[in-house]
């Protein structure tokens, strides 16, 4: 499915650009009767964050860029009533994605009212990062409650009755502390408030440094070359621009730092998502070896940028794999290797008392950059970082392409803010 980006130029141009074609761009008139033709068909799709739209129809998938500032540059009327229609239509698709979601915590130990019923889950630990979760539920569940349930609860809420919402129960305790469970539900509404509700979100000890020296080096070098890489591996560009950064800022020809004998002859199997088929790639000095259906990498090959490029991205979904698709475990999987993050993750276990699948089974627990230094001149134990303060429009969060069980194209998204983003 071809992605259209739309943004407002320097010279305040409505603008459409296509990722199939990079260098294709239309403007103003025809870029708005881009949108409207991509936005007429039902949205399947839809998220908000503070400066993006990204939307999902049949048509394809686009993302509005800084969307207020469209509205606000009045670049053309018709434009700035068109996004007022769409913005009216996502909170619909949004309805739509999460009604048919099963409430995956099952204990709930606490119900509050503000203004309208709300429900607070009380997940199994106190970790502030699982609060944006709770909220997910919430909307779950306000959805399908009635007048006549809003009522009930708030009298059960008032003595301490038990309400069974289907398989999962709601308990009030006779001495709960409203006020208090007030204050948690306000301080979970306004924390992110403008991330959107399936949005997971952890924090780390890094600072943004994209509009760097070194950032704006290697991206005016080199982000045009990531781009169309980084989408046919299902990866985002800005991610692996950053990863770039990081490895070599653009000042080395092995752009990604590939380690051409650790990866050598080993068959890799890695799904092409502008192709919708899965293709294979071998870095080997020896190609005559391999079938034709091998995509075959030398050496010599690698000194070529875009090469380089592609096989960085296809080494970082390998890295993923080993991750069980872990965002921010992969990416330091990248830099340690698999072995090394193996180590890392082990001790992490044993010091928090959770397991490795459980950690990574969540994206928010980066719990294991704690140990990171536990693997001696092995790599850089602060990668992960490292890579972040490089990742552009970084509050948007990560989002990662894959197959899903059902063998259908699905989404991982995590976003993993400084902490001085903490609210």
């Amino acid at each position: 499915m071809t992605t259209y980006e739309f943004y407002i130029n320097k010279d305040f141009d409505f603008c459409c650009t296509r990722s199939d074609n990079p260098n294709f761009v239309s403007k103003n008139i025809a870029a708005i009767q881009k949108l409207e033709y991509l936005t007429q068909p039902t949205i399947g799709k839809a998220r908000i964050t503070n400066r993006n739209m990204i939307i999902e129809t049949p048509r394809g998938s686009l993302t509005l860029i800084n969307y207020r500032e469209m509205q606000d540059a009045k670049v053309d009327p018709y434009l700035e009533k068109l996004i007022f229609k769409i913005k009216q239509e996502l909170p619909k698709a949004q309805k739509k994605k999460h009604g048919k979601k099963p409430v995956r915590n099952k204990k709930i130990a606490g119900v509050a009212v503000v203004g309208t019923l709300a429900l607070v889950a009380l997940v199994n630990t106190i970790r502030e990062k699982e609060k944006l979760q709770a909220t997910s539920i919430i909307e779950d569940l306000e959805n399908d409650f009635t007048q006549n349930t809003n009522a009930l609860l708030m009298n059960g809420l008032r003595q301490g009755y038990s309400y069974s919402y289907k398989d999962n129960t709601v308990k009030v305790e006779p001495d709960t502390n409203m006020t208090q469970m007030e204050n948690n539900l306000v301080e979970i509404s306004n924390q992110d408030a403008n991330l959107s509700d399936d949005t997971a979100v952890a924090y780390l000890d890094f600072e943004d440094e994209r509009y760097s020296i070194t950032g704006e080096y290697a991206y005016d070098l080199y982000y045009d070359s990531v781009k169309p890489y980084a989408e046919k591996w299902g990866l985002p560009s800005n991610l692996m621009t950053g990863i770039l950064t990081q490895e070599t800022a653009g000042n080395y020809a092995n752009l990604m730092q590939v380690e051409f004998n650790v990866w050598k002859d080993q068959i890799l199997t890695v799904y092409n998502f502008n192709e919708e088929k899965y293709e294979k790639v071998v870095l080997t000095e020896n190609p005559q070896n391999y079938d034709s259906d091998i995509i075959c990498i030398t050496r010599q090959d690698l000194e070529n940028p875009k090469t380089n490029i592609s096989v960085g991205c296809i080494l970082f979904r390998q890295s993923l794999s080993y991750m069980n698709y872990h965002i921010g475990a992969g990416i330091q999987c990248y830099n340690y290797g698999y072995g090394n993050m193996q180590q890392v993750l082990d001790y992490t276990a044993k010091m928090t008392g959770i397991s490795k699948q459980e950690i990574l089974a969540d994206q928010t627990n980066l719990d294991f950059m704690n140990y990171t230094n536990i693997v001696n001149d092995q790599g850089d134990s602060n990668y992960l970082m490292h890579v972040l303060r490089y990742v552009e429009n970084i509050e948007d969060g990560i989002d990662i392409q894959y197959i899903n069980r059902d063998g259908e194209i699905d989404n991982l998204h995590v976003t993993i803010l400084p902490n001085s983003k903490k609210m």
